[in-house]
């Protein structure tokens, strides 16, 4: 087996180990942001959705996934707005489709 060969299943073996811990990143953003589209979105389930996408974006990177993890740093910064609207959840929800089929595609 070649060194990039023995790279790649290690690091589908991470994967396997650490998806469990990046789905339930990802269905704490996904509350926080159906919680949004119905206008009940609270401080606290939106500082937790935004400390989860900060972590999801660094995972994310460390598995290849560039662009999912820039999608998931983009969600973050909207998060992390204080003046955070309700017309922000389209764009949050597109995002995070997006994320979410790279994911279950990988």
């Amino acid at each position: 087996m070649s060194s990039s060969e023995e790279v790649a299943r290690k690091l589908d073996a991470l994967w396997q180990r650490f998806l469990p811990t990046i789905l339930a990143r990802l269905a704490a953003i996904e509350v926080a942001i159906e919680s949004l589209e119905t206008g009940r979105l609270d401080r606290e389930r939106n500082r937790n959705a935004s400390e989860e996408a900060h972590k999801l974006a660094g995972s994310l990177g460390i598995f290849g996934l560039a662009s999912t993890s820039a999608m998931s740093s983009e969600i973050e910064n909207l998060l992390s707005q204080p003046d955070l609207a309700e017309s922000m959840a389209a764009e949050l929800r597109k995002m995070f489709d997006s994320i979410k089929r790279e994911i279950e595609n990988r």
